[in-house]
């Protein structure tokens, strides 16, 4: 069963392993740049969902 939060991390990943791909060119920045923006993905997701949940009900 895919949840909301399992397909938001999915995305996040995918997202942040092709643009560490595009963007930088050696392995290590690699690595470190999809780190970095797999991390933002999911604490802005997450503070995006915290702070809309009052308007859900």
């Amino acid at each position: 069963m895919a949840t909301h939060l399992l397909l938001m991390l999915l995305f996040a990943f995918l997202v942040s392993v092709v643009l560490a791909a595009l963007l930088r060119a050696t392995a290590g920045e690699r690595v470190r740049y999809a780190g970095r923006s797999f991390g933002l993905f999911v604490v802005v997701g997450l503070a995006i969902a915290w702070i809309l949940f009052p308007f859900s009900r």
